[in-house]
This record gives C-alpha cells, sequence and structure tokens, in this order.
C-alpha cells in the first residue's frame, strides 16, 4: 500500500532500521510510531498453539492503533 495505515513488524526485526526507513516517508501515516504495532516474532510465524498468543497479542496493538486514533481525533 502506498500509505498503510498500520505497520505491523515482528521482533525479530531492528526497530531502529525500521524508524530510520519510515522516518523518509514522512507523510505515510504509519510513519508514526503510535501507529506501529510489534509482535513477538517466536509466537506469531511458529505454527504452534503459540500462534494464538500472537494473534492476541497482534488484535491487542491493533486495538491500541484504534484507540490512540479516536483519541487523537477528539
Amino acid at each position: 500500500a502506498a500509505d498503510p495505515e498500520v505497520l505491523v513488524y515482528t521482533s525479530f526485526e531492528d526497530p531502529r532500521a525500521i524508524a530510520a526507513y519510515w522516518s523518509r516517508l514522512k507523510t505515510a501515516r504509519a510513519a508514526d510510531p503510535k501507529r506501529q504495532v510489534v509482535v513477538d516474532a517466536e509466537q506469531i510465524t511458529r505454527q504452534s498453539p503459540r500462534v494464538l498468543d500472537g494473534i492476541a497479542a497482534l488484535c491487542s496493538g491493533l486495538d491500541r492503533v484504534r484507540s490512540d486514533l479516536r483519541r487523537d481525533a477528539r
């Protein structure tokens, strides 16, 4: 997407590299750290019962972003 609303990445990624990349795209909504969700890579990438924990963490992160956006819109 040219202008993603949210950026989701795993804990395997280097947060400094992610921040550096997205800081160059200042007009992209996902460049805002409030719109970024980090999920534990061990939970989300392995096909085991722990993937459910990863999905729950992803949903929680997305809920946080939605909540922040609603609060900021007021």
